[in-house]
């Protein structure tokens, strides 16, 4: 996640939660596949936000989605 301090080879430290409050970074599971994305709920619907400026926000409706947790920490390859 360029910009964020999330840099390849990494390990994003998650805590394991069902939810997440607006602009935390969540570990968000779509039909079977992760991403980890800033998080932005507005009413039912889910904005997924990459830092990278490469990738188009992701927009989705609440039920199409699960959180797997929120990124706590960054362990960055030594």
């Amino acid at each position: 996640m360029d910009g964020a301090g999330i840099e390849n080879g990494g390990l994003i430290v998650l805590e394991n939660r069902e939810t997440a409050e607006n602009r935390e970074i969540a570990a968000v599971d779509i039909e079977g596949n992760a991403t980890l994305k800033r998080y932005m709920k507005m009413g039912d619907t889910i904005l997924l936000i990459s830092r990278n400026s490469a990738y188009e926000p992701m927009q989705i409706r609440s039920g199409e989605a699960r959180i797997l947790g929120v990124a706590v920490g960054v362990i960055k390859e030594v």
